[in-house]
Order: C-alpha cells, then structure tokens, then sequence
C-alpha cells in the first residue's frame, strides 16, 4: 500500500478501516483483495454485524486481507457511486476499484474469514509434502486432487470444478505420489477433507465426469448430522436434497435422537439431510415449517416443492415412531402436511386464494389467474388492496378471467415469494411460467397487462372510462 493510502486510511474498531470517497479508489487499487461493507449507523443487521466483522478483521490482517466499512450517511457520493441499495451491502473487491462482486458469505466472522481466504488463493494451490497437512487443516472441508501434472485432462477437469465452487471450498492439488500412500489412497484420486464424521471421503467414480465429481463434494462437504443456524441454512435450502430438521430443546433429547436418527442419515445420505435445529434460539422458525412449538419435533422440508411432511406431533419421538415417520416419507406414502387458512364458503370479485384450494384455483385452472401474494402488514398492500378489488370487479363477468390474491404468510404455496406484493399471470395455457408483473399499480396498467398476456379467448372485449382512474 502507498504512503498516501496508508495514511489516509483510519483504523477504525480494532482493525477495520474507513476510506473516503477521495481515497477510497488509491486504496482498493493498492490491495489485491478487500472486502468492504456499506452500511449505516441507524442499521439494525449492521449492528449485528459489526462484532462480527471487527473479529474477522483482526484474523484476516495476518493474511493482508483488510476489511473496510463505509458510513454511506457520510459517504453519501461514494456509496452512489457503488449504486447502495440496501445495508448492509458487502463486496469483494480484488485491486480493481472499478470492478467489485457481492459478498455470497454469512454474516458472521468465521464465515467471514473462509469466505475471504478462499478468495485469496488461486482456484486450486499446487502443494508441497511439507505444504499438505497445514493446507488440510486450513478449513472445515478441504478438496486434494493427486495427480500428476501431466495428466492434462484429469487437471482441466478438477480446475473448472475448482474455479466454480471456489467460494464455497478450498482446493489444493498433489502431484508428489507418496503422499497419496500416506493418505491410504489410491493415485489418482480427488479427496475431500472434513473436520467431522469419517475426516476423508475418496471420491470413487469417473474421474473425467465433472458433474459427477461436482456432486461428491457438495455431498461430501455437509455432515451427517449437522446444525441449521443463520451461517448454514442457505447450504441446505440450495442444496436441491430434502432437509429432516430435529427441532431440539433438551440436552437428553439431542442425545437420544441424534443416537435414533444417525443409522438412517447413513443409510439416506444423499437422499435426505438431517440437521438439528436450537429450539431454544430458533423455535420460532417451527411455524414456518407447519409446526407448532412444541418439542422435541421433526420435519422434512422438501425445497424444490417447498412442501413440509411433518412427523405427527400427538405422537411421542420415539426411535420407532421415527423409522416408521421416515420409511413413510422415502416411500411418498406420507401426505405433506399444508398451511392454510380456511376455504371461504363464497367468492367475491378478487377471490380468496389459500392452500387448500391453490392448486385447484392456479395451477389445475383451464382460466387466466392473476394473483397477488400479500402480507398483511404490508403497507403496499394496503395500498394497493382498493385498486385491485375494482380490477376483480372489472373482471367479474369474465369467464376466462380469475383475479385472486393469497396471504403468503399464512397459506403454503409452491414457489419463494421474495417480496410483498408480488403479482403474477398463470396463463391458462402455460402454468409452469407464469409472467411476474413488474408495472405501474394502477387499474388501467393492470388491465393492458392481463388482456397484453392474456391465452385465453376473451368473450367480450371491454372498454375502460379513463376518467375513472
């Protein structure tokens, strides 16, 4: 780092630091890598995360990664400039102040410090013998190839796979043969290295099937039986695989049930993930997945579907009630359990949408649905809700035609919902793609979108008095 940039920098909390709009630009450049938080004093997740991100700086200036933070209350031109939506909002940045990508990590310092190392390393590291057991020891997982480098295909394949799953794994690679007979594994081979259940796992499968080899390591990188929390979830939730939560509350129950459950995470590995869950800090989240707060409890959330196939909580968590719950579930033999309000007895012109009845009214449909996923603490909602009854009254004698909304928060539905309201157009004649409206929110601007997109043949066409709106 230049003079100037080193001086202009403060030292802020231990070892963060903030830059100005002046300076900002000479100290990204002078650091090959950084990572820099926007964020603003009023924040509450910026508060949270400001121990975090304190700790994880101090680890990471042994290795010269510095961690900035950017008070965009101040530096209201710089965090333009870096087009700040929301915050906090963290980026790497890599000696480019032009060029930025968005932190993928978890908000804490240990997810933090890997997040960041993995950055710092070459997509795959050439290892020494007296390199190799720091190198194993240096994350949770780490993947060691062992082949030579002559071995031109075996590398192109393993330095693709490394350079797309870089963020999320440390890989190294071994050319020297004996330290492969030391490992007790064959050469060549792709080994994964873990911190928990069996330390190795050799990869015994086609070595030039890049998919395949993919796989294995996402697999290999999840234990056993681990732990759902705020630095975990998104492992499990974009894994594509089934989770089995054990929502625990008692230190005998943990010990017991993880005793019930472990044979048959061995016997489903690869199937279904099995993680314990805090009741004690996280209980709330059991409402989310169609339980009530009552423990020790199981579930299996299918994420793909977003269904949830609850283990019967009038029953008592037994080892046999659990074989009975899992064999029922592997078999498709057990129903998802469905979140849903009541189905109304009578409709009006904006018809009430819940769990029950959405599959019946959405998706099995031969009628164009508009539905409007809503909250009902949200103020655009509230907002929206007079202007959507008229476009239901508008729509009312139209036989082609459903104008329906559902309470997302209370009903399941088969799709992530991402923000309140969101509005979408199932044809009649293509469920599967349903057209998001991304619009003005106002009558008329609903209107030209139904009858723009609209597959289903209109008996009338239907004039709008402008003067209304």
């Amino acid at each position: 780092m230049s003079a100037l940039a080193a001086l202009a920098a403060t030292v802020v909390a231990s070892d963060v630091y903030r830059v100005s709009l002046d300076e900002f630009d000479e100290f990204i450049n002078d650091n090959p890598l950084a990572l820099v938080e926007f964020f603003a004093p009023w924040c509450g997740h910026c508060k949270s995360l400001a121990p975090e991100y304190e700790i994880a700086a101090t680890a990471l200036k042994e290795k010269n990664i510095p961690l900035v933070q950017i008070d965009c209350t101040v530096e209201d031109a710089l965090c333009a400039q870096q087009q700040i939506q929301g915050y906090p909002t963290l980026k790497v940045f890599k000696g480019d102040a032009k060029k930025s990508v968005p932190y993928a990590g978890a908000r804490s310092a240990d997810a933090i410090i890997s997040y960041m190392t993995k950055q710092g390393l070459p997509s795959v590291s050439q290892l020494t013998s007296a390199e190799f057991s720091e190198f194993v020891d240096s994350d949770d997982v780490v993947v060691i190839a062992h082949f030579g480098k002559k071995d031109s295909a075996l590398n192109s394949t393993y330095n693709a796979i490394a350079e797309e799953l870089r963020e999320n794994f440390v890989f190294g690679a071994v050319e020297d043969e004996s330290i492969a007979k030391e490992q007790g594994v064959q050469y060549p081979s792709i080994v994964v290295h873990k911190k928990f259940d069996d330390k190795i796992a050799v990869y015994d499968g086609d070595l030039a099937d890049s998919a395949a080899i993919a796989n294995f390591i996402s697999l290999e990188s999840m234990p056993l039986i681990g732990e759902v929390n705020a630095n975990t979830f998104s492992n499990y939730a974009q894994s594509g695989i089934p989770l089995c939560y054990l929502f625990i509350d008692d230190e005998e129950d943990l010990v017991r049930i993880t005793k019930w459950v472990e044979p048959r995470a061995k016997e489903l590995k690869g199937k279904v993930f099995f993680a314990v869950l805090d009741a004690k800090l996280y209980g709330g989240h059991a409402e989310n997945v169609n339980l009530k707060q009552e423990f020790p409890a199981l579930v299996v959330q299918n994420f793909e579907t977003d269904k949830k196939y609850v283990l019967d909580q009038s029953l008592e968590v037994t080892e046999k009630s659990i074989k009975a719950y899992l064999d029922s579930f592997v078999s498709g033999e057990l129903e998802p359990t469905v979140k849903s309000e009541p189905i109304p007895e009578t409709q009006g012109p904006v018809y009430t949408i819940v769990g029950k009845n959405y599959d019946d009214v959405v998706l099995n449909s031969k009628k164009d649905v508009l539905v409007e996923f809503y909250a009902p603490w949200c103020g655009h909602c509230k907002s929206l809700a007079p202007i959507y009854q008229e476009l239901g009254e508008y729509f009312e004698d139209d036989d082609n035609v459903i104008i329906g909304q559902v309470d997302a928060t209370a009903n399941d539905i088969p799709e992530r919902i991402p923000g309140y309201p969101t509005i979408k157009l199932y044809k009649a004649n293509d469920k599967k793609n349903p057209v998001e409206y991304r619009g003005a929110r106002n009558l008329e601007a609903l209107i030209e979108f139904i009858e723009q997109n609209s597959k289903a043949e209109a008996e009338d066409e239907k004039t709008i008095d402008h003067d209304e709106l």
